[in-house]
């Protein structure tokens, strides 16, 4: 017998034993990663004679939440979040390089291949996603307690994404958007006019405190209908508003809208699972809020705030459509700061302006001179990774052409706005402004604008 058929045999019949069997360490996360990640296997079996591991990988040495690892041998590698469901699926070719069979970047459900955009009625999502979640099914569980995470079924992974999509509409923007977040729509419109965005400003809705109730037990009943025995799991809630400070104000006026306490509060008494809960507020509103109040609603449970920086370049600001000093942005982020929150998530957009814009007086403001001062400005006003667990977030976007919007049109004319000559020339900056909050031990990350790709409606 060939010596090299002989150890393959061999090492086949010692893994089919050995995947029975209870272990910490696995066998193959190494060789997918490069190097091995905090983590512990949860189940393990045979694949087509191959062995086949489930671990949860902590997340903890990143910074990021954990994530369930599904790998064979032969070079399959399945990445899952906290509910189980799949984020991506990854699989080795001859040459052993990894090629992207579906991925999804964020928790609206637009599932893509490393060649196209699947839908989520396309056949091939659907066999992928059984062939997965059947794979799994046929492991040794270690923790039975996690087995009923991954018993999905493309059919029900569809519907959920469905009937998630109705807690939003489609030009409304979720932000870091995954799997463990609800999202309570508190309010419609925004008071800007901001020129880069679709949504049009000059309008504000806001939803009395029946509504919100009602909105609240229907994501309830949604939640628990998918995630039922895991609710656990679904710990993050978004209250989703243009600024939900505008509430404070507008309920001064009219009795029937709740305050943003309020609105907090009812997240919680139908959500008590939750420990983020997140919401925008904006430069104007932070620093006319009274700071007792600030810091009661801190104290209420709103421990995590995203503020529209967008750039600390005052001409730019004020060309885009937001009219705020770098000065009142500063002291935006130093009230929130001291008011209690936890972590204050700032997000700067790149490539707004291309190379850059001529003002009215004719003067050519250059987008890296801009940049600079926005890098400048978010060392001197974010709390780096020092402060630990009150370290503070950038968020950077990159300039999306939103249709319909007066920016885009300015970028197409190439006139005022001198775009870019190439994506590479936008990616140079992102990459520059990673590097300098990076350098400042200040978390950042860049991939907002995931949030505004095809925001459109899921239908279940």
């Amino acid at each position: 017998m060939n010596r090299n058929i002989y150890v393959n045999a061999v090492e086949s019949i010692l893994e089919s034993i050995q995947s029975t069997q209870p272990t910490e360490f696995s066998r193959l996360i190494t060789r997918m990663r490069g190097y091995t990640p905090p983590h512990r296997v949860i189940a393990s079996g045979i694949n087509k004679g191959e062995l086949a591991e489930l671990c949860l990988v902590y997340g903890t040495e990143r910074n990021e939440d954990p994530t369930f690892w599904y790998m064979t041998r032969r070079g399959d590698k399945v990445i899952m979040g906290q509910t189980g469901l799949v984020q991506s699926y990854e699989q080795c070719n001859t040459e052993g390089n990894l090629n992207t069979i579906i991925e999804r970047s964020n928790g609206y459900g637009h599932f893509r291949s490393d060649k196209e955009e699947l839908s989520l009625g396309d056949e091939k999502l659907k066999i992928e996603l059984d062939r997965i979640y059947n794979a799994i099914s046929q492991l040794t569980f270690y923790e039975e307690d996690k087995r009923d995470l991954f018993e999905w079924r493309s059919d029900q992974v569809i519907a959920r994404f469905g009937e998630f999509g109705k807690f939003f509409d489609d030009d409304q923007i979720i932000p870091e958007y995954n799997d463990t977040m609800v999202v309570l729509t508190a309010s419609q419109g925004c008071f800007g006019n901001c020129i880069g965005c679709p949504e049009k400003g000059g309008k504000y809705f806001a939803s009395n405190i029946e509504q919100l109730y009602e909105k609240l037990e229907r994501a309830r009943r949604v939640v628990e209908k998918y995630h039922g025995n895991h609710m656990s799991s679904m710990n993050e809630g978004f209250i989703n508003a243009s600024d939900i400070l505008l509430n404070y104000f507008t309920s001064q006026k009219n009795t029937n809208i709740p305050d943003p306490i309020t609105i907090v509060k009812a997240f919680y008494d139908l959500f008590p699972e939750i420990q983020k809960m997140y919401g925008f507020v904006g430069t104007p509103t932070v620093n006319s809020t009274p700071e007792h109040y600030l810091k009661t609603l801190h104290e209420s449970g709103l421990n995590r705030v995203l503020i529209g920086i967008e750039t600390a370049h005052d001409a730019t600001s004020a060309f885009l459509g937001k009219p705020f000093s770098t000065e009142q942005k500063g002291k935006a982020i130093r009230k929130l700061q001291e008011a209690g929150f936890r972590k204050i998530k700032g997000i700067v957009m790149v490539g707004a302006t291309g190379q850059g814009f001529y003002d009215d007086n004719g003067k050519f403001q250059s987008s890296w001179d801009a940049l600079e001062e926005t890098a400048e400005f978010m060392k001197q006003n974010m709390r780096s990774l020092m402060f630990k667990e009150r370290a503070d977030k950038v968020i950077i976007s990159r300039y999306v052409k939103a249709e319909g919007t007066e920016l885009k049109k300015l970028h197409e004319e190439g006139k005022v706005v001198v775009p870019f000559s190439s994506e590479s020339e936008l990616e140079k900056q992102v990459q520059w402004l990673v590097s300098e909050m990076r350098k400042a031990q200040i978390d950042v990350e860049a991939g907002y604008e995931v949030a505004l790709e095809k925001r459109r409606r899921l239908v279940a």
